[in-house]
């Protein structure tokens, strides 16, 4: 009875394994080749702490996933400003990530500098930028270890000694 149980939860986590790194149809299939195998009925459905389902259909279903009760706040976790990522041979990564908000006045030229603290190691990261303004638009114009410079436009020409506003996101790549 217990070997049973183990070889029970042991499909499931392949077929919820499946689900994950390959999709809904290649864990289909797996649990479809588990039925014809007699590895579990074909008219129930699993289901492991109401967590996850896996109909008898195949696929799986992640019930908790996607509500929104999993932010930092309510696990009384502090977020990172680091986005996870995989090197080729499986390796976790994180890259570094920041976002903000600038109200400020441009130089003589249009420009605005934005620090970013020593969130970047390097100045090889991407910017993301909105402008906040009627007919305006920014261009980043240089990146630097710790900041970046955009210029804003009115329609073709350089908005001088003026007030702009600005979102921004920086991703390390």
């Amino acid at each position: 009875m217990l070997t049973e149980k183990i070889d029970d939860m042991k499909n499931i986590l392949l077929i919820a394994l499946c689900s994950l790194l390959f999709g809904m149809s290649a864990a289909a299939q797996i649990s479809k080749r588990l039925v014809r195998a007699n590895k579990i009925e074909a008219a129930s459905a699993l289901s492991v702490d109401d967590k996850l389902d896996i109909p008898a259909t195949g696929g799986a279903k992640f019930t908790e996933y996607g509500n929104g009760d999993k932010e930092a706040a309510d696990l009384t976790k502090t977020a990172s400003h680091y986005v996870p990522a995989f090197a080729t041979d499986g390796t976790f990564l994180e890259r570094a990530a920041k976002t903000g908000f600038v109200s400020d006045t441009t130089s003589a030229a249009g420009d605005i500098t934005v620090a970013v603290g020593a969130t970047m190691p390097d100045s090889t990261y991407a910017v993301i930028i909105t402008a906040h303004g009627v007919q305006q638009s920014a261009v980043v114009r240089s990146r630097a270890v710790g900041a970046f410079v955009v210029r804003f436009y009115n329609s073709t020409t350089p908005i001088n000694a003026g007030p702009v506003r600005l979102s921004w996101r920086v991703e390390d790549y």
